[in-house]
């Protein structure tokens, strides 16, 4: 199958995630792999949102062929992560990260940010936002 064309724009809802994102997001490996490859430094924790529709189950390996992945390298012992640039809202820059865990659920995204996503737009679980896969304004949130 061929790559998803980026821009990829879609709807998804806000949800709980695990609760691991504070603590892997301010690890010093984490931390210096965004800041270098990103341009930022990610907020602690992760903001994380489900797709809907014709698009809840977007075939990541697709997605990640599209020529603008960008790879995260681990420390020993941790995943590695392939992520792309976000726009969230139209407000916020970051990335989707897509860790490297068999199993992982397609649908499911993990998004960095150099702020806190959820305070920052007034979000709580169930809320639709829009994404924009593939597009970057800039890296900081815009009023």
């Amino acid at each position: 199958m061929p790559p998803i064309a980026l821009p990829l724009s879609l709807e998804g809802v806000v949800c709980t995630g695990l609760g691991a994102g504070a603590q892997f997001t301010t690890l010093d490996w984490v931390v210096d792999e965004c800041r270098e490859k990103l341009g930022f430094i990610p907020w602690p924790g992760t903001f994380n949102v489900r797709t809907q529709g014709a698009l809840a189950g977007v075939d990541r390996t697709r997605l990640l062929r599209s020529g603008y992945s960008i790879r995260i390298r681990p420390a020993p012992g941790y995943c590695a992560a392939e992520c792309l640039v976000v726009n969230i809202a139209g407000r916020i820059s970051g990335a989707v990260l897509f860790p490297e865990v068999p199993g992982y659920p397609d649908g499911q995204l993990e998004i960095i940010a150099p702020v806190p996503v959820r305070r920052t737009l007034g979000l709580n679980d169930g809320d639709r936002v829009n994404l924009s896969i593939g597009i970057s304004t800039s890296l900081f949130c815009r009023a």
